[in-house]
């Protein structure tokens, strides 16, 4: 006697799905929640498939089935290749440029690079294709077992509630389209949704790129002066950090060692280090924020980044030879018009932007590049950092000392997120999360020893901020960005230089003996960091506010 589970069509039709995903999960071809996400969407579409289009014939419908099964194993076996060639679910815009600028040898060359990706997808896909037929013809086998059932006996009120079923699950199913994560891993519909909004994008660039030509062509009213034209030479290096709450750094208070490789580096008596123990950023996003931070927009003007300079225009306008480092993706938004402006540019990350697994680490290779050209009288140097974005797990080098937290279950941290109920998954996350601020911190170290032995002979000054924070069950059950959440916009924001620093804003007095820390424990805003940056690139603009510049210089 057959079991129920082979008398089912929709429940041999699942099995084969979550089967299939499984298998990609396993294989590597997929992270585990999407391969959830993958075989939801399988679900829900050979349920609908098998529900509705049976009543047009079972042959039409296993048909459609079919073709949805051949369609759902290709895009699972892409999705494999995709992630062994780029890191993870690499960006459309990445993929565009690769096959627009390949040529045959080029091919023959990924080829044989990739071909143990290329022979795992290619048995992927004839496996799961072959499977799929099988599968098939037991579920018309089971269908057409089911109907010989049903005529008969009378099944009006079971065939009622299977049609409000069907109408809840397509209602589902539609509702699904509107969750962009979801979307993002809809077989049916990812490629054409995500080339869409690759154009969206290269669109907002394009115009992007002319708002700023027709900016600099203005720099006449921008009433620029150069304090430092006869000043000895000097280096400004701004490190834009990613998602970094204070709150989980050693440095700010917090229980776990997570930044003490950065903090040994500061407290080597050759330079002077103020750190803003109260920064807060504007927006709890990274573009909101970094627009109010680096351009004369604030709170009452959001939108004068439209019509006034950036800090980058400014920098090379006053005669700044620009550099700019970025682990961010090299394809999108107006942050990618900024760097690409830069005298001189790279951009590492070599996937999607947050998937990738290029860690903040490969920025020290083009760093070297720059540090070994000999320096110009003003230069500016810019890094944005992938920092403590999620994924978290994957800002990390696959190091073990680089990830202390990852296994730890009963320390204070724990023992706290325990009492406030938060589940273990985002117990997981905050371990994950404070291995990449003990990263950040390694990183942000290095950069600073690099600094210091190839630019030592000058006046040299290092801006650390990050462009918002982060919610990992601090307040909130929840692992994101959180605008509702003042974890959300707690950042760290310090200051390095070799020659004395000063703040207008700390209740201390000054302090100028080397390795002396000032505390500024007032509280202060990211919108104004436009002022703070002009005063240490020496730049006085008709934006320009000294008593909104915490410095003295």
């Amino acid at each position: 006697m057959q079991s129920r589970w082979l008398n089912s069509p929709t429940l041999i039709a699942h099995g084969f799905f979550i089967f299939i995903a499984l298998a990609a999960y396993l294989l590597g071809f997929i992270r585990g929640v999407d391969s959830l996400k993958i075989a939801l969407w399988g679900v829900l579409f050979s349920t609908l498939t098998l529900t509705v289009l049976t009543r047009i014939g079972l042959k039409l419908s296993s048909v459609f089935w079919q073709s949805f099964a051949i369609i759902y194993i290709i895009d699972i076996a892409t999705q494999g290749v995709l992630r062994s060639t780029f890191g993870v679910n690499p960006s459309p815009s990445i993929i565009a440029q690769a096959l627009a600028n390949t040529q045959l040898q080029e091919t023959q060359q990924f080829v044989l690079s990739h071909y143990p990706a290329l022979l795992a997808a290619a048995g992927f896909t004839t496996i799961g294709i072959g499977l799929s037929f099988y599968v098939r013809s037991l579920t018309l086998q089971a269908a057409r077992q089911k109907q010989s059932q049903s005529a008969t006996q009378d099944r009006s009120k079971l065939n009622r509630i299977k049609n409000l079923l069907v109408w809840v699950l397509a209602a589902l199913t539609l509702g699904l389209h509107f969750n962009p994560s979801m979307l993002r891993q809809q077989p049916l519909l990812r490629w054409p949704v995500i080339m869409y909004r690759h154009h969206i994008a290269t669109a907002e660039i394009e115009q992007a790129k002319n708002n700023r030509l027709s900016i600099a062509g203005t720099h006449a009213d921008w009433r620029l002066l150069n304090t430092r034209a006869s000043d000895p030479p000097k280096t400004v290096v701004l490190i834009i950090g990613e998602s970094a709450n204070r709150h989980n750094w050693s440095w700010y208070g917090y229980s776990r060692p997570t930044t003490t490789a950065l903090e040994q580096v500061l407290a080597q008596p050759s330079g002077h280090t103020l750190r803003f123990t109260n920064a807060n950023s504007g927006a709890a996003y990274t573009l909101q924020s970094l627009r109010l931070a680096l351009t004369p927009a604030d709170t009452q003007s959001p939108e004068a980044w439209k019509n006034a300079p950036d800090f980058l225009l400014m920098a090379k306008q006053t005669g700044y030879r620009t550099a700019w480092l970025s682990n961010q993706v090299a394809h999108e938004g107006w942050l990618t018009v900024l760097g690409k402006s830069a005298d001189f540019h790279a951009f590492v990350n070599v996937g999607n932007w947050r998937d990738s697994t290029s860690t903040d680490f490969d920025l020290l290779s083009p760093l070297q590049t720059v540090l070994n050209q000999t320096a110009p009288h003003k230069e500016l140097i810019v890094m944005h950092q992938m920092g403590q974005h999620f994924h978290f797990d994957l800002r990390c080098p696959n190091d073990a000392a680089m990830r202390p937290f990852k296994s730890i279950t009963d320390d204070a941290v724990m023992q706290s997120m325990k009492q406030d109920g938060r589940s273990s998954n985002l117990r997981q996350a905050r371990n994950d999360y404070d291995d990449a601020v003990f990263c950040g911190a390694v990183f942000t170290a290095q950069v600073l020893k690099l600094l210091q032995n190839k630019r030592n002979n000058r006046e040299l000054e290092l801006i650390y901020f990050s462009d918002h924070g982060q919610e990992v069950g601090h307040t909130q059950n929840i692992a994101s960005h959180a605008p509702n959440s003042t974890h959300g916009y707690s950042i760290p924001l310090f200051i390095w230089s070799n020659q004395a620093l000063q703040s207008k804003r700390s209740v201390k007095p000054a302090l100028r003996k080397l390795g002396d820390t000032l505390d500024d424990t007032q509280p202060y805003l990211l919108n104004d960091f436009d002022h703070l940056l002009q005063g240490a690139l020496g730049i006085r603009s008709r934006w320009y506010r000294a008593d909104l510049d915490p410095i003295i210089r």
